[in-house]
């Protein structure tokens, strides 16, 4: 069941979603985010390449999770692009509970998991805008 919720946090920052719905067998939970412009597009990426995170749900206790799944899809170029974003996370394999450390204590591996999810939601969206960009030749 969708909750009706406006605002949620990842990471600290406030991000306006369209739903949210929780699978309580699995414990994840999936977003909907419309975003408008490449700025607020890269913005999320780079929210999203990062693990675990922090989010927020109004009314509920902050939690730690992995992103498990993103689906994003653009129409436009530009400033001028809508994007909407499918996102589902997971409950963070490293524990229930907001995670207190810096990202400096983080260990190597953690920094270039991080890094490579990034590089792989980097990758995806630029086959996605070859793909848009592709012209039939005449």
């Amino acid at each position: 069941m969708a909750a009706s919720i406006e605002f949620v946090r990842i990471a600290g920052y406030p991000v306006k979603v369209t739903s949210l719905a929780h699978d309580h067998a699995s414990g994840s939970i999936t977003l909907v985010v419309i975003t408008r412009g490449s700025s607020d597009r890269n913005h999320l990426n780079d929210l999203l390449a990062e693990s675990p995170l922090t989010l927020e749900v109004p009314e509920e206790p902050s939690r730690a999770v992995d992103v498990e799944e993103v689906d994003a899809r653009s129409v436009g170029e530009g400033e001028q692009a809508i994007t909407r974003f499918s996102v589902r996370f997971a409950p963070a394999d490293s524990a229930q509970d907001v995670p207190e450390e810096e990202p400096e204590a983080r260990s190597l591996e953690d920094r270039l998991e991080s890094i490579e999810r990034k590089l792989d939601l980097v990758l995806k969206e630029l086959a996605q805008s070859r793909k848009a960009r592709r012209v039939d030749p005449e």
